[in-house]
């Protein structure tokens, strides 16, 4: 599941029943479906999805995790309005599935439908139990950073840092900004941390520091950090990218003597 290529948050929930002992036939068949759709919209498989995770609400029509799922596998067959009415639907069912609210707010604002997206991430912040508000924040920095309110952006991802230090999309959409507005000594320090620890396995933030060192004239740092980046990612469009940002370094290079 590639969320961060949407720029918003998705989540995907499992285990719809935890009564197993006492599961009908009926209740088992859901089940099944909901398992095998639940792991093919995890691999990405959309269309064997959304044949499964159809054929468990089905069965089960009143479940709010099976009505979320089955939103996301909407989604990601592009068919945001079907999307929408079975996340609206698994909201319904239970109102304190803040995963599902998440995924409905993420859904407005990937439409465009901002005021919709807003009064969803507002409700879940409103939750005492909720233990991801983080997400939440980070959302909402998306939000306001779709609107251009890059002060609101940054307040809502440094809030989402303050609940989970070791969020990678915050520090990544951090650097971002940062390098938008031109504060490039912060930029360097969120795309830095954005690549360390928890978040080093992830390739866009590490392409966006290669190329902000290079900008900078930190030539030596930037070398170090391409030589470093071609033996971890070996993707081919990983690689071609890598050969990219070597040739756009050594061009830097070659003029700047």
């Amino acid at each position: 599941m590639k969320i961060l290529s949407l720029l918003i948050l998705l989540v995907i929930l499992g285990c719809s029943s935890n009564q197993k002992e006492t599961r009908s036939p009926t209740e088992k068949k859901a089940d099944l479906h909901f398992t095998q759709g639940t792991k093919e919209l995890i691999r990405g498989e959309y269309h064997h999805a959304l044949k499964n995770l159809r054929l468990s609400a089905k069965y089960r029509p009143e479940d709010s995790k099976t009505q979320n799922n089955l939103g996301m596998a909407y989604f990601y067959r592009k068919s945001p309005s079907n999307a929408i009415n079975h996340l609206q639907k698994a909201v319904n069912i239970d109102p304190e599935n803040q995963d599902a609210r998440l995924n409905l707010g993420s859904v407005f604002m990937n439409q465009g439908m901002y005021k919709k997206a807003k009064k969803e991430f507002k409700l879940i912040l409103k939750s005492l139990v909720y233990d991801q508000q983080y997400k939440t924040h980070y959302n909402l920095g998306v939000l306001a950073f779709r609107q251009n309110n890059m002060n609101l952006a940054i307040k809502e991802f440094r809030q989402s840092l303050g609940i989970n230090e070791n969020y990678c999309p915050s520090h990544s959409k951090l650097g971002e900004i940062y390098n938008r507005i031109k504060n490039y000594k912060m930029s360097l320090k969120y795309y830095q941390t954005g690549t360390e620890g928890v978040c080093y396995s992830l390739f866009p933030p590490t392409k966006e520091l290669i190329i902000l060192l290079t900008r900078l004239g930190m030539y030596k740092k930037a070398e170090l950090k391409i030589s470093d980046a071609k033996d971890r990612f070996t993707e081919e469009n990983e690689k071609e990218e890598l050969k990219k940002l070597q040739k756009y370094l050594d061009i830097k290079i070659r003029r700047s003597i």
